[in-house]
């Protein structure tokens, strides 16, 4: 399901360019930026993503550039310089650490879009050429918080929720999802309801 979870997100983005002005046939490059490759499973599931999507849209090997075990660091923006100077006119990447670099790569590349998966901010980033896949990841950690504190209640027989939960995350968006769990167990649990308000959006509940 994962793999094709990410080949959907992939052929998706590779579609809003394939056929659409000056990105036309053989002329068309994508280029990828992966915090992984294919020894650990996040990375691979991008990988065979790409693979498959490129396959449905009849992209050849010469058209898909992937550039693997790139860290969130200033290489990120370097690796999106090189896919830009290799003809790519979209440039993916696949880890939330990268975004900052893909925006500041988006500014001075105008004519080239780019996709920061996991990221979170092109929306409000005035950047026009940013975008962002798997933004609404939290909406499932809630939905999967809520069915944990189900089980959990069973369980509780008035101890502290606290008692049963252990949560270890690494990076901002990890922190934001873990938040959602969270929530949606105490709801389910102890029916501690909190309103979920959205700063970038305060309609939003």
């Amino acid at each position: 399901m994962k793999n094709g979870l990410k080949s959907i997100v992939a052929l998706v983005a590779m579609m809003g360019l394939v056929g659409c002005g000056g990105n036309e046939g053989a002329d068309f490059k994508a280029g990828f930026i992966l915090v992984g490759d294919e020894n650990e499973g996040y990375s691979e599931a991008h990988i065979n993503g790409i693979n498959a999507a490129a396959e449905k849209l009849g992209l050849s090997s010469s058209q898909i550039i992937m550039k693997k075990k790139v860290e969130e660091n200033d290489s990120a923006k370097t690796a999106a310089e090189d896919l830009v100077s290799s003809g790519c006119s979209l440039v993916v990447s696949n880890s939330y650490g990268h975004q900052s670099y893909m925006a500041d790569a988006a500014k001075e590349h105008e004519d080239v879009q780019f996709v920061a998966a996991t990221g979170d901010f092109a929306a409000i980033s005035g950047v026009s050429n940013l975008n962002n896949a798997f933004t609404n990841v939290y909406e499932a950690r809630y939905v999967s918080g809520i069915v944990g504190g189900m089980k959990l209640k069973e369980l509780i027989d008035g101890n502290k929720l606290t008692d049963y939960i252990s949560i270890k995350v690494r990076g901002p968006l990890a922190e934001r999802c873990a938040a959602f769990a969270w929530k949606g167990c105490k709801l389910a649990a102890t029916g501690d309801f909190e309103t979920i308000t959205f700063a970038d959006d305060p309609q939003r509940q």
